[in-house]
């Protein structure tokens, strides 16, 4: 599928002739790794997702054909449209990403092969585009706030953090913390060049972890269906182009291999953090997060008649704290992982947004897994 993001599996265009002579595409999702890696890193959760969550929340997500998955063989095959082709209504979906300039790494090697147009590099659709990616969020999130079902029905231990939030798994917990203690003291740390009072940040952070005050969080705090890997590359967007502009619709979400239990606001805090250039987050994020997220949010939880509404601080502090904490998870782990350049660019991410909002080594918390 040209224009998706993402990196979490194979993707066949599978082309269909009828009898009639007419002709159709279809994207068969298959994983990249090997059936015992895929099944220790979970991924046939997403065929999982799509067999179980999607028919609720279908106008977010690809219509889905075909879904079956194993978690403990590792298998996993996925039937979706092909949102690549043009609709009835002379739309096309693209990535989002793409049009959050050329500041992203996952857009780097698209500019030097002339991927991206001016319209593209300009910036000039960012806030528009965060809006629609914050409500579909809020539409996602409302949908499951909340649920008790998420964390006791049994039928629903592939989701990730599932157990977690039943007081179990600590075992599956403590590894993925172990993950990032062991990385931060052997490697990460020691990185030159790094701002010392951002490298206390993250000591502080990874110093914190314990497993009773995970629960002790965990069970004070709202809790939902999360994506758990937000970003503009992994939405797409309908398209229209009209003349040198270009009308935006309806958004779909992709790639929900770490599809679980957890903090709603924290998928937003994730999004900015990976793609928008601060000088530009600065100036919408949280009149974005208002009017886009948090309201639209409250709207459908009245309509659900919810009784406990969220209020915008408590929001607003998850989206701070839970994007700052998920990337100092992220960026330990993946800093082995990325190029120099790429790695530098988010630990440039991470520490903007964590200085913009004040937070120090007294009030983070530890690393979200």
């Amino acid at each position: 599928m040209k224009g998706a993001g993402g990196n979490s599996g194979v993707m066949n265009r599978l082309m269909v002739t009828y009898n009639n002579g007419l002709t159709t595409s279809y994207i068969l999702k298959v994983n990249s790794e090997g059936i015992e890696q895929a099944a220790a890193l979970g991924l046939p959760r997403e065929a999982l997702f799509y067999d179980q969550f999607a028919p609720k929340i279908k106008h977010i997500v690809p219509r889905t054909f075909y879904s079956e998955g194993d978690m403990k063989a590792g298998t996993k095959a996925i039937v979706l449209e092909d949102l690549s082709v043009l609709n009835k209504d002379g739309c096309d979906y693209v990535q989002m990403g793409l049009y959050f300039t050329a500041h992203s790494p996952l857009n780097w090697e698209k500019v030097q092969k002339g991927e991206m147009d001016p319209l593209m590099l300009s910036g000039y659709k960012i806030e528009e585009l965060m809006r629609k990616a914050f409500e579909c969020g809020a539409d996602l999130h409302a949908t499951y706030w909340n649920n008790e079902a998420l964390a006791q029905d049994k039928d629903l231990d592939w989701l990730r953090g599932h157990d977690w939030y039943r007081g179990e798994g600590k075992d599956t917990w403590q590894a993925s913390q172990s993950l990032v203690q062991n990385i931060w003291k052997s490697e990460t740390k020691n990185i030159s060049g790094w701002d010392p009072q951002f490298v206390s940040l993250l000591e502080a952070s990874v110093a914190k972890i314990d497993w009773d005050d995970f629960q002790n969080r965990i069970h004070n705090t709202a809790f939902t269906l999360v994506h758990g890997d937000f970003h503009p590359a992994n939405l797409m967007v309908a398209r229209k182009k009209d003349s040198d502009n270009v009308i935006f619709g309806d958004v779909k979400v992709m790639d929900w291999e770490v599809v679980g239990v957890g903090c709603g606001p924290q998928d937003m805090g994730q999004f900015v953090i990976s793609h928008v250039p601060p000088e530009i987050r600065r100036k919408l994020e949280k009149q974005v997060f208002l009017e886009a997220y948090y309201d639209k949010l409250v709207e459908k939880l009245k309509a659900k008649t919810v009784e406990k509404l969220p209020t915008f601080e408590e929001c607003w502090h998850e989206y701070v704290y839970g994007g700052v904490e998920r990337w100092v998870w992220l960026l330990v782990v993946c800093n082995n992982i990325f190029p120099k350049s790429a790695g530098d660019y988010f630990y440039n991410q991470v520490k903007d947004f964590a200085n913009d909002h004040r937070v120090n080594v007294e009030t983070i918390g530890m690393p979200r897994a």
